[in-house]
């Protein structure tokens, strides 16, 4: 626990209407594409802390702490996927070297909280597992902000590994 740990999240208001519907309408597909997922490859290859509620009553899947998604990797053998992985750079205290890579200046730029959907773990052609983000997104066709957002990620991704010890093991797939 830590400064603000019991203080209860405010509830999200969007300027316009329909917003909040869209926003639902995206969490009913991730927990679909996870049940999928689980249905394909085994309840025990897709590891996610499970599910909450929103304010208005859906289903949405619990974010994935970077404490608990570095302690999956590091099991013998890991899950195949993992979901909903709550990336928070400033936690980890690995914001201000993630910064300087792109000479950017900590004291001015904040890197906010990203969360992936999905993280695959791709079996490696070399001694080290390749590490893939992937985004749901309920449309027919990508678009440009989709492999921007999912690049963004990727970039997160390779600090996080990095930051955790855990590049021996694994490569992030850019």
């Amino acid at each position: 626990a830590g400064i603000g740990w019991n203080v209860p999240r405010s509830p999200r208001f969007h300027s316009r209407p329909g917003i909040a519907l869209l926003m639902a309408s995206g969490d009913e597909f991730e927990v679909a594409q996870l049940a999928a997922l689980e249905s394909t490859h085994g309840a025990d290859q897709v590891y996610h802390l499970g599910f909450e509620k929103d304010d208005s009553g859906r289903p949405k899947v619990r974010p994935l702490p970077l404490p608990e998604l570095a302690a999956a990797l590091r099991r013998p053998t890991p899950p195949r996927f993992c979901a909903q992985i709550l990336i928070d750079l400033e936690a980890e205290g690995a914001a201000a070297d993630f910064l300087r890579r792109f000479d950017l200046d900590p004291g001015r730029v904040r890197v906010g909280t990203a969360r992936p959907d999905l993280l695959e773990v791709v079996p490696g052609e070399d001694s080290r597992d390749r590490l893939r983000v992937w985004d749901f997104k309920a449309s027919h066709a990508a678009r440009h902000e989709h492999y921007v957002q999912v690049a963004f990620y990727t970039l997160l991704l390779e600090q996080v590994v990095a930051a955790r010890g855990l590049s021996e093991r694994y490569a992030v797939d850019t």
